[in-house]
């Protein structure tokens, strides 16, 4: 072992690659901050709608929600980067809204429905978001782009079980979480909007030891 101090600090990133980790961030930020939205009200909704607990309901809902996250990602490789994150954002948008017709028919159907379409726009945002990490960042910053790349989606994601908990104790059921859906889908809109008017070309050199 080395005989200097340990000082700890948090991960960077150079301006020149600030752009490409945000444009990341912008998706795979409301993509998973869905899936723990509806993963912490998975089995509160569950139990509401078919009027027993059902563990088994809610358990094959989580579980289906994180292996669309993981098909998509290999059923999308071969996709641009703008393609990527424009279905995430579309997705991550739709399942916001399934949600509140969920929450407004009573249906555990459309909440399935809801949770699938988040785990597609988690699982493209984070392919989208580590693709382009991995092709325009230089090799000797790559560890750090990701870390902040990360940091952006699952600080939100974590945070919010927590925020739903308060804000229904507080506000109730359906009008917290129709507040919530709005604001995931919202942000996923903006970042539709902003993918769709500038996005880093694909034809751009890669960095540095990937020629």
């Amino acid at each position: 072992m080395g005989g200097g101090s340990f000082k700890p600090r948090l991960p960077t990133v150079a301006k020149q690659s600030f752009g490409i980790v945000l444009l990341g961030i912008a998706f795979f930020g409301p993509g998973i901050t869905s899936t723990s939205f509806i993963l912490s009200l998975g089995p509160k909704l569950i139990a509401t709608f078919l009027g027993v607990n059902s563990p088994l309901v809610t358990g094959c809902m989580a579980f289906s929600m994180f292996l669309v996250a993981v098909g998509v990602q290999f059923a999308a490789k071969r996709y641009s980067s703008r393609t990527v994150f424009s279905l995430s954002g579309i997705g991550t948008v739709f399942s916001m809204i399934f949600v509140w017709i969920a929450l407004e028919t009573g249906s555990a159907p459309w909440l399935i429905v809801s949770a699938l379409l988040a785990g597609a726009g988690q699982g493209l945002g984070q392919l989208g978001g580590l693709t382009l990490i991995a092709d325009r960042v230089p090799a000797q910053r790559r560890a750090e782009a990701n870390a902040v790349f990360n940091m952006g989606g699952y600080v939100p994601a974590g945070a919010i079980p927590v925020i739903t908990g308060y804000l229904i104790d507080f506000w109730g059921l359906s009008i917290r979480i129709s507040s919530l859906a709005l604001i995931i889908a919202s942000l996923a809109s903006l970042a539709l909007m902003q993918l769709w008017r500038h996005v880093p070309k694909q034809s751009q050199t890669r960095t540095h030891g990937e020629a």
